[in-house]
């Protein structure tokens, strides 16, 4: 029963603009003893209005206070005080404080509840003698007993047969006199209500206590006995509780982020409860019941729990069963499951029949009571109010009630009981701030002052509503008729004179009438009491604003810390000579306190940081707090002295300003670690989300990044995340995958690493400590994965993969793991292989080196064996069978004889149309100036030979070789021909003249007479290395043939590249240009293997491609060759690809990835809930458009698709199966066939270290290019320094060049235009003086990431020079 009004602070009406919320800020400023609160308690109102309590109601035992014991059937003013600060209804007793804190108490007088020997009743209220001078902040009435609260302490009197009165175990029986309950000194209570015989209150710090009756379990403390002494609730610590209520043998508990806890009596459904866990799984339900289970939850949160890796069914029941409130409330209901149970509610059969258990049987014996805080599926709930045997919720914009409605104090238009929530629809837009619950009526007080009340109005407790008599009572229909009240259990009409009203209707309060005289000074109601059968307004003026007495800890943290910064602003007058103490130190000790209670408390860090209507904390708010109050005081970096040799006055100044900042850093370390102490003993509790919560502060602690601190709180911390229950682990991975990067890995991931590292290298040995931060570690990746919010560079812990002794953990993992897999922390011989995460891409490219001389070794011992035993031989060893190699030249060479014949055409009708020109064009202009020996007449056929042309080259009717000499002549002006150095990529030298200078030079393309790779005199094998013979002009065709010759184990050798009629020696560089060139050819659309995707400038499988299975193994293999080779690659493939490699399963994200505005769409279909039914308003059937050759061609999803529309219950079924088709079906074969290709190098357990981002960087580098990483980490030779003026010149230039030209420069001396994963850093170029000032280019040898660069006289130059090189190369060879 809310017979108190010591409850949270109204939501304050409508006040003029000048009014502050903070206003009350500037009281507490010089108070160093001011009340601290994080749980709001009764506003003291102040208020200029007299006679502002009113009442109504039963009065038999003068509990109304107005002289008399008649009922007051409209409202009276409260007599004696004129204003009232607060009251209370009890049974037949009241009590309230008046506005200088004293208090009064009237009513039945029994058990001594007026705080005087049992006696007669007083019919008006009189004041408490024995209180006086003590300052009363609350007042709260059970059914016999009266509990004060002061500042500093809880005043209990009245009956306490059952220990209602908190005063132990030796107070009287009977009742007792005013006296203090000596337990709860000095722990900052807030708020106190009372029940029939039982007592709860909260504390500053959200500590909830109960004592009395409990044989309902009304004290929640997990148990039915009473007791007579203040207990502390464990299943509401950490809960940052902001409000508390009680009836007659229920309580409810509000917390600060919205979220209500009810427990004790639940014969009437007034708890509000969903069935419990194991009761829920074990009612079977129905295909229908199934499906409107499907329907009525919320897809945004059913998608954030299958990212998390929850299974949809269990996810959806979940989310049901808890009221979709949110992810955390369902995680936690999901983990108070037995897993057998679950399982195997979730596979039984959804068509069986089964009847209707929920209305029709009575429930249960053990949940008509419940002896521990539950959760009520609600969300964003601001207010709670408990009567006889029922409860109110007030939300943002809606009402809810439940339990007993016999006289339809529910609101809901009916007078049936309700066990769950019901929305009171007439109060919908009503702005309801605030609610009271009798025994058998409520009022709802809105925002704008005007009161509604339902239920009986019998004694006059809804002034205005009384019916006359033999009025009946009206129980309204759902078309809005009224019908005659009857009894739903029998079915009998009740047809006898009641007053009851099931819908909330506006009081008609004389005091607030229109007309009234006062002006501004007009009263409104600002709070309402309800007793058992009574009712009591206050009243203030529209234009005042309550005022606080408690100022919350928060507030008082933030106070103290602008008082610091003001007063340090203000330092200068200090230093020009004042003697007193150091401003700054003064508001160090409410800071400290502050910090102790704030930082050292689980509730109170949930209820300064806490979201609003969500599970979860302010982490950016909590950070930021944390760096304001360590950067408060700035220890001094050099002590000063005066003239006298003492130290000087900015010198004691500082002094104190770093006593000072050592005093906060140490209570913030002696907080944190009185918070871990209180977490670690209560681990067993944090599977509640609010609880969870609280170590995500302890986790980002910036204490954390001291080393000092680090050595003793990091153990205690990681122990405790480790031990806490499986649902607060779920909790921690969403909540990190949500964390801003910068701070995830600033606060949470460096701390850790740094830890490892530090431990490590100090021990040499693997404690349990280091294996607790690891698995810690792997939980914040595990969240990475989901959140994407950092590189995997960020997890690499440079020790361990640079100590790491790979071949014996990759055996020890071997040995632990047959199928290698992503789970932490199994049985066997530890490897650090378990972890991947902590390993950089170089030691994991050790691995499968290491794993590829195994299985090198392997499979020649089996081949050697087979050989003996008389097996088939070497050629079935080889990639491609002879067969089918053969099969796949041959079709190469007839398209490649068609294009041939293609282009034979299409010279004759070029030579045919050249024949109709003018002799005199500009092409014999051009061949008189290049030779000008030449006449008219000197014009040969097409076959005549020319000086430097190769013999049979053809020409064209003027004497031209088709372009060759023209060519060239530009390949030599613009850096076509090559350096002196092997593997070089070179540019043109300019001569004296400035003509170009006619060397021995390599016809590099455009032959067609260059030998087959066969027939080239580049031997075919090496022991020591891969050999692969190229034509550029054949380039695809020889590629996938020389692959496809090899035998198996030689691709396990190094990769040697030849083009033929080139004679550049590979030293890295031409290996690395076939590669590019290679991968060019494959993404020709010319081909139709690949597709390319324009939204995220991927390649994915052409599911309607011509070509063979072979030649997407064949193009598997060439990249893992590159792989395997350290070869970076320009091949875009999408994030899907990779994760499909290494065996993980894709999801509608990974479609987002890659097609955004497909996903995005299907995640729309998904999370739509507007107006409108998903069929109506998408009109998709279970199809998906497949391209074909032209055409998009339609392909049903399941069996009779196209007849099915997508509706609210089959949409998830409709986007998992188009997802499965798009990423899997569609592309199956060329998949395959690409895996097995990719497998021949990779395909063992090492490969699946790699996560797809890892891979994805392993073959194409990382994208970022950071120039300056690249500046700081290179070296100079030939006479360069970093000092040196065209060194200086040369990163200027680089510094100023777009994206496109700082990719070709990066590629113009390491041969790719993607750095290596871990940056340009690791690259190690070298840029080497070429001599002095001259014409000619910049050039570099590739295979060393060496950058020749002559020493140029002017930048302008170099520029110049570096530009034409940059733009102008390709191809390798000497000059």
């Amino acid at each position: 029963m809310d017979r108190a009004p010591a409850s949270p602070e109204p939501t304050p009406l409508p006040s003029p603009p000048r009014i502050k919320v903070n206003k009350h800020l500037d009281s507490v400023k010089d108070q160093d003893d001011t009340n601290y609160a994080v749980s709001p308690s009764t506003p003291l109102l102040s208020t200029a209005i007299e006679e502002n309590g009113w009442v109504s109601g039963q009065n038999s035992n003068g509990q109304l206070g107005v002289g008399g014991t008649a009922d007051v059937l409209e409202p009276q003013v409260l007599q004696v005080v004129r204003r009232w600060a607060a009251l209370s209804l009890g049974q037949s007793h009241s009590a309230g404080v008046g506005g200088e804190g004293e208090a009064f108490t009237w009513g039945s007088n029994t058990r001594g509840q007026l705080g005087c020997s049992a006696g007669e009743p007083r019919d008006v209220p009189t004041k408490m003698d024995i209180l006086r001078g003590w300052d009363v902040q609350a007042i709260s009435c059970g059914g016999e007993h009266t509990i004060a609260l002061t500042q500093e302490d809880v005043i209990s009197w009245g009956a306490n047969s059952e220990g209602q009165c908190g005063q132990g175990e030796r107070a009287e029986q009977s009742y007792v006199k005013p006296r203090s309950i000596k337990p709860l000194q000095g722990m900052h209570v807030s708020q106190v209500v009372c029940g029939v015989a039982h007592t709860l209150c909260v504390t500053a710090t959200s500590q909830v206590y109960a004592w009395g009756s409990n044989a309902q379990g009304q004290l929640g403390t997990g148990h039915a006995e009473c007791r007579r002494a203040p207990t502390f609730i464990d299943g509401l610590w950490a809960m940052p509780v902001h409000q508390l209520a009680a009836g007659d043998y229920h309580s409810a508990a509000l917390t600060q982020n919205g979220f209500l806890f009810t427990w004790g009596s639940n014969d009437k459904g007034q708890l509000g409860l969903p069935a419990a866990a194991e009761l829920a799984t074990q009612t079977q339900r129905t295909g229908s019941a199934r499906r409107r289970q499907r329907r009525s939850v919320n897809q945004r949160f059913l998608l954030a729990m299958t990212d998390m890796g929850i299974p949809a069914d269990k996810a959806e029941l979940a989310l049901y069963e808890t009221g979709n409130v949110g992810v955390e409330v369902a995680t936690e209901w999901l983990f108070s499951v037995p897993q057998d149970v679950l399982d195997k509610h979730v596979s039984s059969d959804p068509n069986t029949p089964t009847h209707d258990e929920d209305k029709h049987q009575e429930k249960p014996a053990e949940e008509k009571r419940v002896t521990a805080p539950r959760r009520v599926p609600l969300q964003g709930v601001r207010w709670v109010a408990a009567g006889g045997q029922h409860t109110v919720a007030v939300a943002e914009k809606q009402v809810f009630s439940w339990g007993s409605n016999s006289s339809g104090q529910l609101g809901t238009r009916t007078f049936k009981d309700q066990s769950s929530p019901a929305e009171v629809k007439s109060l919908e837009g009503m702005h309801v701030v605030q609610a009271a619950c009798g025994t058998q009526h409520t009022l709802f007080l809105c925002g704008d002052g005007s009161v509604y009340g339902c239920g009986s109005t019998k004694h006059g407790q809804l002034p205005s509503l009384r019916f006359g008599n033999g009025q009946p009572g009206v129980e309204i229909d759902d078309d809005g008729m009224g019908s005659p009240r009857s009894d739903d259990s029998q079915g009998v009409e009740q047809q006898q004179p009641r007053n009851e009203m099931t819908v909330p209707t506006k009081l008609r309060l004389p005091f607030m009438q229109p007309g009234r005289p006062g002006g501004s000074k007009t009263p409104i109601v600002c709070a309402v009491i309800a007793g058992s059968n009574a009712s009591a307004f206050l009243t203030r003026a529209q234009s005042e604003f309550p005022e606080t007495s408690h100022v919350p800890l928060w507030t008082r943290l933030q106070c103290a810390i602008q008082n610091v910064a003001l007063e340090q602003s203000g330092a200068a007058a200090f230093q020009e000579g004042s003697k007193g103490s150091h401003p700054s130190a003064k508001h160090l000790k409410p800071i400290t306190q502050a910090m102790e209670l704030v930082f050292g408390s689980a509730a109170a860090i949930s209820a300064a940081f806490g979201l609003k209507d969500a599970v979860g904390l302010d982490v950016q708010a909590l950070d930021t707090i944390q760096h304001d109050i360590l950067t408060l005081y700035k220890a001094p970096a050099v002590q000063s002295v005066g003239a006298d040799g003492m130290p000087s006055h900015e010198a004691i100044g500082d002094s104190i300003a770093g006593l000072c900042s050592v005093s906060i850093v140490s209570a913030l370390y002696k907080a944190t670690g009185q918070l871990l102490d209180d977490l670690n003993r209560n681990v067993r509790l944090l599977s509640t989300p609010e609880r969870a919560q609280v170590l995500l502060a302890a986790a980002q602690s910036r204490l954390l990044s001291e080393k000092k601190f680090a050595v003793v709180l990091i153990p205690r911390l990681c122990n405790t995340i480790l031990a806490a229950p499986s649902s607060a682990r779920h909790c921690l991975v969403k909540w990190w995958a949500e964390y801003p990067g910068p701070l995830l890995q600033e606060r949470v991931v460096d701390p850790l690493q740094q830890y490892l590292t530090d431990e490590l290298f100090a021990t040499k040995k693997l404690t349990v400590s280091v294996m607790n931060v690891i698995k810690v570690l792997a939980r914040v990746e595990e969240a990475n994965q989901i959140g994407r919010k950092l590189p995997p560079e960020a997890f690499y812990n440079e020790l361990i993969s640079e100590k790491l002794d790979v071949e014996d953990h990759y055996v020890a993992w071997r040995q632990s793991h047959d199928q290698p897999h992503h789970s932490y922390g199994a049985d066997g011989p530890f490897s650090f292989c378990t972890y991947p995460f902590l390993l950089n891409p170089r030691a994991k490219s050790k691995l499968l080196h290491v794993e590829a001389r195994i299985a090198m070794t392997k499979r020649i011992h089996e081949a050697r064996m087979e050989h003996m035993q008389g097996g088939a031989g070497r050629y079935e060893e080889r990639v491609l069978p002879d067969s089918k190699a053969g099969a796949s030249a041959r079709q190469r060479e007839q398209r490649e004889a068609e294009e041939r014949a293609k282009r034979e055409e299409r010279e004759r009708e070029r030579r045919e149309r050249q024949r109709t020109r003018q002799q005199h064009g500009l092409r014999h202009i051009w061949n008189t100036l290049v030779r000008p020996g030449a006449s008219d007449s000197s014009a040969a056929s097409s076959t005549t030979e020319m000086p430097g042309v190769p013999p049979g080259t053809p020409t064209s009717d003027d004497g031209n070789s088709n372009d060759y000499v023209a060519e060239q002549d530009f390949r030599n002006m613009a850096a076509r021909s090559v350096s002196t150095g092997p593997g070089s990529r070179t540019s043109p030298k300019a001569s004296g003249g400035g003509m170009p200078v006619r060397a021995t030079t390599l016809v590099r393309s455009g032959s067609m007479n260059l030998p087959r790779p066969a027939d080239s005199g580049v031997p075919a094998v090496h022991p020591d290395m891969c050999i692969v013979r190229i034509r550029r002009n054949h380039l695809l065709e020889d590629a996938l043939d020389e692959v496809a010759r090899q035998l198996k184990q030689d691709l396990f050798k190094p990769l040697r590249v030849h083009f033929i009629g080139e004679e550049g020696i590979d030293a890295g560089g031409v290996k690395k240009e076939f590669f590019q060139l290679l991968i060019t050819e494959l993404l020709s659309p010319d081909y139709g293997m690949l597709i390319f995707q324009p939204e995220s400038r991927t390649y994915w499988f052409n599911p309607a491609t011509l070509e063979a299975e072979d030649e997407f193994m064949l193009i598997g293999l060439v990249l893992s060759l590159a792989i395997y080779n350290a070869v970076l690659l320009d091949f875009p493939l999408p994030l899907a690809l990779y994760k499909k490699l290494i065996g993980q399963p894709v999801a509608l994200r990974d479609l987002e990835d890659m097609e955004p505005t497909l996903g995005r769409s299907l995640r729309q279909l998904l999370q739509y809930e507007g107006e409108g039914t998903v069929e109506g308003i998408f009109c998709q059937n279970f199809t998906a458009g497949l391209p074909g050759i032209g055409e998009t061609i339609s392909v049903a999803l399941k069996e009779d698709g196209d007849d099915i529309m997508v509706t609210e219950e089959n949409r998830r079924e409709y986007v998992d199966l188009f997802v499965d088709f798009y990423l899997n079906r569609s592309v199956n074969k060329q998949f395959e066939a690409f895996a097995r290709g990719f497998q021949e190098l990779l395909g063992g357990p090492a490969i699946n270290l790699f996560s797809g981002t890892e891979l994805e960087r392993l073959v194409c580098g990382n994208p970022l290019l950071d120039f300056a990483a690249l500046q700081k980490h290179s070296r100079y030779d030939g006479g360069y320094t970093p000092e040196h003026r065209a060194v200086r010149w040369l990163w200027e230039i680089v510094h100023e060049f777009d994206d496109e030209e700082k990719r070709r420069f990066l590629k113009f001396f390491s041969g790719s235009d993607r750095a290596p994963i871990g940056g340009l850093g690791n690259l190690r170029c070298i840029i080497q003086r070429d001599g002095t000032d001259s014409n000619k280019l910049p050039t570099s040898h590739t295979c060393f990431n060496t950058l020749l660069l002559p020493s140029y006289r002017s930048k302008d130059k170099m520029g110049d020079r570096l530009r034409l090189a940059i733009m102008n190369s390709e191809g390798f060879g000497l000059e």
